[in-house]
């Protein structure tokens, strides 16, 4: 095989063939390190975009609100009054629940409300909840250095700042995938030397450092879907096995 494969061959020998690997590791270094580059921003991007589209949905649900009559609000000394609380708005899979009735403590009694949306904002007496894919954040107003009166002018103005974050978590979703990508190479790197000495293969660590860049293939595009660590180095590691055995029985 030529020395110089392709993107779309690499990626596709990364994950349907086994014995392809033999010719992957004999690339150079530096072309299977611009290989994980350009599989990470891909994926990155994805993941980001994601994001992105949550955020801005989220942003326009609460914009809605916010300058409704309907919710009409006041807030001074941490404690946030709703006119007509509770208030329950969504949009999607995204949910803005309000209860100025209840303080962030009792953010439980909402769980049945709010658990079932991919993303919740839910506006407390003295604080807020905010609910991503099963992680919770949570925050008191009185940890906030907010002075005087707020009323629902001051906040909608302050709802541009979510304009640049989704543009922020953007970017961060590219950075993240590849440190994690990184990370996950490195581990199975060293499983890989373990392998290589025990079957006595005589690979020194770049090749055994390409495969694991190789091998890491599937679980990051899996990662989009199901961005849990352990299953990805799971996949990975039965990869490197696979290859080890097939490296060890064409001596």
């Amino acid at each position: 095989m030529n020395e110089n494969i392709s993107f779309i061959e690499k990626l596709k020998i990364s994950i349907t063939s086994i014995k392809g690997y033999k010719d992957l590791i004999r690339e150079k270094l530096s072309r299977t390190i611009l290989y994980s580059i350009i599989l990470c921003l891909i994926i990155g991007a994805i993941q980001g975009a994601i994001s992105f589209i949550t955020i801005s949905a989220l942003q326009k649900n609460m914009e809605r609100v916010i300058s409704s009559d309907e919710f009409k609000f006041t807030y001074e000394d941490g404690i946030l009054n709703f006119e007509n609380s509770p208030i329950k708005s969504e949009e999607g899979r995204n949910i803005v629940y309000i209860d100025t009735n209840i303080s962030i403590d009792e953010r439980e009694s909402i769980r049945n409300i709010v658990v079932h949306k991919d993303v919740s904002f839910a506006i407390l007496r003295d604080g807020i909840s905010l609910r991503e894919n099963g992680e919770e954040y949570n925050f008191k107003f009185s940890e906030v250095p907010l002075v005087g009166t707020i009323n629902n002018e001051m906040l909608l103005k302050s709802l541009n700042i979510i304009g640049l974050v989704k543009y922020i978590a953007f970017m961060l979703a590219i950075i993240i995938t590849y440190i994690t990508f990184m990370l996950n190479v490195l581990i199975l790197s060293v499983l890989g030397i373990i392998l290589n000495g025990i079957n006595k293969l005589g690979l020194n660590y770049e090749k055994i450092f390409k495969i694991s860049i190789y091998a890491t293939t599937l679980p990051t595009i899996i990662a989009i879907v199901f961005p849990i660590v352990s299953l990805g180095f799971f996949i990975s590691g039965i990869y490197l096995i696979l290859i080890v055995n097939y490296l060890r029985s064409q001596r």
